[in-house]
């Protein structure tokens, strides 16, 4: 009797868990958050000591999340992909074969939706050499203590792009019908995995100029005001640069539309080129342009001048013959100031204004 109620209130727990994973993939925002969340419910419904979930990146399979893995283990097992020269080892590891869909259904530590699993990895590396290099993983697991081990393939549109992984010190953690619900929790994160990379696209196609490739105004406001929040927390300094190229109307007057977004994006590649990493150039539409810098007074004065003499060689090199400049005006953020963003990029136009009316008027 006793054991019928335990198992009648493990299965309401695994019903409960289902029920938490939907809901979370259902309403995510961020999918690290989402698969943290995750991880962290069927850590505590398998009462596995360690899990983790691998996601495919530039050809190599590294742990997105995890949970109760000492760093140590994710140093060691982070890559799948072999660094020697021989490209025919790269994924031979268990969780290699995993993900790459390279295993025996017929053994029994394989399922037929790909997963693998043992209760007891001592029993099972002792039974295959040690220079295997598919049972690497196993191997280091084993070395690590881990008895229990169960990987689960995660596919999106067919395709395996990680997997999860759940290694215990306990022999004996999992049951076939255990597995099977993780594969069906696996479906589910492959689910979100997809549609958080969809998400990603469209918000990437949102905040970037289609022509340029810099952030569009959009991309700029969502940046600019994390960075005033920042700055405002920290007391930290940032500038605003804020640019656009002299006389390009003749360009586009002159020798058409095509040449002129041409020049446009050569404009773009070299402004980016000049910046920092952690600085962030904008294209705000036509030829305006804005970059945040992460500085000082004096240090923005001095980015200001490298752009500007940059941005001037460019134009020497430029092959229309139109009579092209460049104008920029500056603000810079300090701890004391209350204006907005409108308003700092209101004071950076008027710094760039003035910039073009004394070029065209130097004697005023």
């Amino acid at each position: 009797m006793e054991d019928y109620k335990n198992e009648l209130k493990y299965l309401l727990e695994r019903e409960r868990t289902a029920k938490i994973i939907c809901a979370e993939l259902n309403n995510f925002m961020d999918l690290k958050s989402t698969l943290i969340t995750i991880i962290d419910h069927v850590k505590k419904l398998t009462k596995c000591g360690a899990i983790g979930i691998r996601l495919q990146d530039n050809g190599d399979y590294p742990y997105y999340v995890y949970n109760g893995f000492p760093e140590s283990f994710i140093i060691q097992e982070n890559s799948l992909c072999d660094k020697g020269k021989d490209a025919d080892n790269t994924l031979e590891c268990m969780c290699g074969k995993i993900i790459s869909g390279r295993y025996e259904p017929y053994l029994p530590f394989f399922t037929k939706g790909g997963s693998f699993w043992s209760n007891n990895t001592s029993d099972l590396t002792a039974t295959t050499s040690e220079h295997d290099r598919r049972g690497k993983t196993l191997y280091y697991c084993n070395s690590c203590g881990y008895e229990s081990v169960a990987l689960i393939p995660i596919k999106a549109r067919g395709k395996r792009i990680g997997l999860i992984q759940l290694n215990d010190i306990s022999t004996g953690m999992f049951t076939i019908e255990l597995i099977e619900y993780l594969e069906m929790i696996a479906e589910q994160v492959g689910l979100a995995v997809q549609n958080s990379l969809a998400y990603d696209k469209l918000r990437e196609l949102s905040i970037k100029d289609s022509l340029t490739g810099l952030y569009n105004r959009r991309g700029f406001f969502e940046f600019v005001n994390k960075e005033l929040s920042r700055a405002r927390r920290d007391g930290t300094t940032f500038g605003i640069l804020s640019m656009d190229i002299d006389n390009f109307k003749e360009v586009n007057d002159q020798f058409g539309h095509l040449i002129g977004d041409q020049v446009l994006k050569n404009f773009a590649q070299t402004l980016n080129s000049t910046i920092r990493d952690y600085d962030l150039a904008c294209r705000f539409g036509g030829d305006e342009f804005v970059v945040i810098v992460n500085t000082s007074l004096k240090g923005l004065d001095f980015t200001q001048k490298r752009i500007q003499d940059r941005l001037i060689e460019w134009i020497s090199s430029e092959k229309v013959t139109s009579n092209l400049g460049i104008s920029i005006g500056s603000v810079i953020w300090e701890p004391g100031r209350t204006e907005n963003i409108d308003e700092l990029l209101k004071v950076a136009d008027q710094s760039m204004y003035k910039n073009k009316m004394y070029k065209k008027h130097p004697e005023k």
